[in-house]
C-alpha cells in the first residue's frame, strides 16, 4: 500500500516550522537577559547569571589618574561566570550637579583590584542623567570626569619649562640638547659623507652593517645637538631605520609614522636634541667620480604643527591609545589630509623665505585656523577608534550608540584647543626654535657618495702618532737615513722573499698602491719605564690587489699555509723561513720568521706576518729587534715567540681598524 505524497509533504513542512520555531525559542532563551539594580546603578546581565550589588566608598584620589574627579555612588558588582560571547550592561545614574562640559568629559571607572581604569560610555542620556557602559568584568565600578581645564593649565606650564622628549613635543630639544650618540672611533673610508652643508655641530658616525656579507651597506648615525627639528628627505639608497630616543608618547609615534606613509617614507624627522639612524645601501650611491647624492634638510616646521593639533587630542581624553590605535589613525584619510594641509602651508612659508620670530609665530597660528576642519575631522575618527579599542574583545559593532562616543569627544577637544590656543603655547613652541630661524641656513645638505676601493686613503688604516700603543715616526726621510746607514731594515725580505719561487709574479707588482711606509712601535713590554724605545718594532703595510690579480695572490697565500720551513737561495744569499702560528685568524693569515745572509753567514733576523681578504687588502707586518733606530750591535734579546706575540697584537690591532674602515674580515669573529 503506497504512503501519499501530499501527505509526506505535509508532513516534511510542519517538521520544518517546527525546527526553525525551537531554533527562534533557542535563540530566545540565550539572549533573555535580567535586569538587577541599586541606587545609582543597575545591571542588565544574561539570564541565569547570579548579580550581586553592594554599595562601595567612593575614592578620595585616583592614583594614576590625577585630572579625574569621582562622581555620584560606587558599587561593587559581583556576579557569575558569563557565557561565551555575552557581555552584561551597567547603567550608571550622575547627579544633576554636572555642567554639560562635565558630562561630555564622563567616563566609567572600573578597578582591578590594583588600579583603576576609565572606560568612555557606549551611550550617554542626558534627560535620565546616565551613563552606560558594556563590559564582561565585574569589580568595583563608579563614574569620573576628566578635568581637562586643569590638564591644559599643567601642559603649559611643562612647555613654559622645558620641552621633554617623553613630552607631548618629541620633536623638540627644548634649551639644551644632548642628544644620544654611537661610538665610531673610526670610520669606514669605502663612504664619503660630507657634512659641511649640514646642520652645525651634528655628530656623524657611519659603520659596516654587520648583518650584511657583501659589506655593501651601512649604519648611518645623525646627532642633533641643537633644539630644532630637521626635515630630512632622503635619496634612493637611504632608508630610515630608526629615531632616538624613542618617543614613549603615542602620539608622536602617531605623527612621525603619519608623515613618512604621507611621504612614501621618503620624509624623516631629526629631531631637536635626537638622533636618527639611516640605512645606506653603497650599490645605489653615485660613485664619488661621477658625482654625489644628497640628503636634502630643512627647518621642520611641519612637525612642530602637527603637535600642537595632536595635543589637543591628547589633553582632552585620559584614555592613552595602544599600537593599534596608533597605526589605525596615522593611516587614516583624516590624518593624511591634515598632513597633507600642513606640508602645503610649510612649502608656501619656506618659498616666501621670511625668517623672523614674528613670522614663524603668524604662520603657526594662520596654518591652525587654515587646517581647523581637517583637524577637527581627524579628532572625530580618533575618538571612535579610541572607543573602539576599549570595546574591542566585546566586538565594537554591536554598540551602534559608540558613534555618540566620538561626538562628545569633538566637543571637549574643541574645548581644549581654545584653551591652549589662548594660554600662548604657540608662542612657547616658536620660541624654541629661535637659533634656526637667526643663524641657521634656508636649507641643509649631507652628501654621500661610494668610494671603494679607496686607494688613495689606505694609509689612514694605519694609526696617527700617538694613537693608542702605537708611535708611527713622521719624520720617513729620518728613517730612510737610517736605513741606509744601517741597513737593518733594507735588508728584511718582503713576503715572498723566502719562498719565492711559489709566487709567479713579483709581489710589489700585485699592489695597485702602496701606501707611504711607516714604523708602527708597539709597546711589547709595558712594564718599563726606564724610557728606552721598545723590544720590538712593527713595520706595516696596507694594499689592495686588483681583481685581475686576486687568484694569484690568493693561490701564493695557500701555498704558504702548507709550508712550515723553506730556504730560498740567490747567487750566494740565502733566506731561511719557519712558519709560527698567528692565532685564531682567518685561514689566509701566515707567519714566519727569517734568517737572511747574503754570504751564508752572520744572518740577519727578523719576523713577518701577512693577511689576505676576499676583497683583496692585504696586510703585512714586519717586527724586528729594539727600534727601527737601533743598530744591529745594540739590538735587545727577543725570543722568536715574543716577535711572534708582538706580530699577533699588531695584527689583532690593525685588522679590527681595517675591518671597521675597510669592510674586511681579517679579525677572527
Amino acid at each position: 500500500m503506497g504512503i501519499d505524497k501530499r501527505l509526506l509533504a505535509g508532513v516534511a513542512a510542519a517538521l520544518a516550522v517546527l525546527v526553525v520555531a525551537g531554533v527562534v525559542l533557542v535563540r530566545w532563551a540565550a539572549d533573555r537577559t535580567t535586569v538587577h539594580t541599586i541606587d545609582g546603578l543597575s545591571v542588565e546581565a544574561p539570564a541565569g547569571v547570579d548579580v550581586a550589588l553592594t554599595r562601595a566608598e567612593p575614592p578620595t584620589e585616583l592614583p594614576g589618574l590625577p585630572f579625574m574627579t569621582p562622581v555620584g555612588t560606587f558599587t561593587d558588582v559581583a556576579a557569575g561566570e558569563l557565557p561565551d560571547g555575552r557581555h552584561a550592561r551597567l547603567t550608571l545614574s550622575y547627579p544633576d550637579t554636572l555642567s554639560a562640559e562635565e558630562v561630555d568629559a564622563l567616563y566609567a571607572l572600573r578597578h582591578d583590584g590594583e588600579r583603576w581604569h576609565p572606560l568612555p560610555p557606549i551611550s550617554v542620556d542626558p534627560r535620565e542623567r546616565t551613563v552606560t557602559v558594556a563590559t564582561d568584568v565585574f569589580s568595583t565600578w563608579g563614574l569620573g570626569t576628566w578635568r581637562f581645564r586643569e590638564r591644559v593649565d599643567a601642559f603649559v606650564d611643562e612647555i613654559a619649562n622645558q620641552f621633554s622628549s617623553d613630552g607631548i613635543f618629541s620633536a623638540i630639544g627644548g634649551l639644551t640638547a644632548t642628544p644620544p650618540t654611537e661610538h665610531c672611533p673610526v670610520l669606514p673610508l669605502t663612504l664619503l659623507v660630507d657634512t659641511s652643508e649640514f646642520v652645525d655641530d651634528a655628530i656623524v658616525c657611519t659603520r659596516f652593517r654587520r648583518e650584511d656579507e657583501s659589506r655593501q651597506t651601512y649604519d648611518l648615525f645623525l646627532s642633533n645637538t641643537k633644539g630644532f627639528p630637521v626635515e630630512l628627505t632622503l635619496p634612493d639608497g637611504v632608508t630610515y631605520q630608526e629615531v632616538r630616543p624613542a618617543p614613549s608618547n603615542a602620539y608622536s609615534r602617531m605623527i612621525r609614522l603619519a608623515r613618512m606613509l604621507h611621504t612614501g617614507n621618503r620624509t624623516v624627522v631629526l629631531p631637536g636634541g635626537g638622533m636618527l639612524k639611516l640605512q645606506v645601501d653603497a650599490a645605489k650611491l653615485p660613485h664619488v667620480d661621477q658625482g654625489r647624492a644628497a640628503v636634502q634638510g630643512r627647518l621642520d616646521v611641519v612637525t612642530p604643527v602637527l603637535e600642537l593639533a595632536t595635543a589637543a587630542l591628547q589633553l582632552a581624553t585620559p584614555l592613552e591609545p595602544d599600537d593599534e590605535v596608533v597605526q589605525t589613525i596615522a593611516k587614516a584619510q583624516q590624518m593624511m589630509d591634515v598632513v597633507g594641509c600642513v606640508a602645503d602651508a610649510a612649502q608656501q612659508f619656506v618659498e616666501k623665505g621670511e625668517r623672523t620670530l614674528k613670522a614663524l609665530e603668524g604662520w603657526f597660528i594662520a596654518t591652525l585656523a587654515t587646517c581647523s576642519p581637517a583637524v577637527e575631522a581627524l579628532a572625530k575618527a580618533f575618538g571612535q577608534a579610541l572607543t573602539d579599542y576599549v570595546y574591542r574583545k566585546l566586538r565594537p559593532e554591536a554598540f551602534p550608540e559608540l558613534l555618540q562616543n566620538a561626538g562628545r569627544f569633538v566637543n571637549v577637544f574643541n574645548r581644549v584647543k581654545v584653551l591652549w590656543e589662548n594660554a600662548h603655547v604657540v608662542t612657547q613652541v616658536a620660541a624654541f626654535m629661535r637659533e634656526a630661524l637667526t643663524n641657521g641656513p634656508v636649507g641643509y645638505r649631507l652628501s654621500l657618495a661610494r668610494q671603494d676601493p679607496p686607494l688613495n686613503l689606505l694609509d689612514r688604516v694605519l694609526p696617527p702618532p700617538g694613537t693608542e700603543m702605537y708611535l708611527v715616526e713622521p719624520d720617513l726621510q729620518e728613517f730612510y737615513a737610517v736605513e741606509r746607514r744601517y741597513g737593518t731594515a733594507a735588508r728584511w725580505p718582503a713576503i715572498g722573499h723566502a719562498c719565492q719561487d711559489q709566487l709567479p709574479v713579483r709581489w710589489q707588482d700585485s699592489y695597485v698602491d702602496r701606501t707611504d711606509r711607516r714604523q708602527l712601535y708597539l709597546l711589547a713590554n709595558q712594564s718599563r719605564t726606564d724610557g728606552r724605545m721598545n723590544d720590538v718594532s712593527t713595520r706595516a703595510y696596507v694594499a689592495h690587489v686588483p681583481p685581475e690579480q686576486r687568484d694569484t695572490v690568493k693561490s701564493f697565500f695557500t701555498n704558504l699555509l702548507g709550508v712550515t720551513r723553506c730556504t730560498h737561495t740567490e747567487d750566494r744569499s740565502r733566506t731561511d723561513a719557519t712558519a709560527f702560528d698567528v692565532g685564531e685568524w682567518p685561514a689566509l693569515a701566515v707567519g714566519f720568521h727569517t734568517r737572511w745572509s747574503p754570504y751564508a753567514s752572520e744572518p740577519s733576523e727578523g719576523s713577518m706576518v701577512a693577511a689576505y681578504d676576499e676583497r683583496g687588502y692585504v696586510v703585512v707586518l714586519e717586527a724586528h729587534r729594539g727600534s727601527i733606530f737601533t743598530d744591529s750591535y745594540n739590538q735587545p734579546e727577543v725570543s722568536e715567540e715574543q716577535m711572534a706575540a708582538a706580530l699577533r697584537d699588531a695584527l689583532g690591532y690593525l685588522g679590527h681598524r681595517a675591518d671597521a674602515m675597510l669592510g674586511t674580515r681579517f679579525a677572527p669573529n
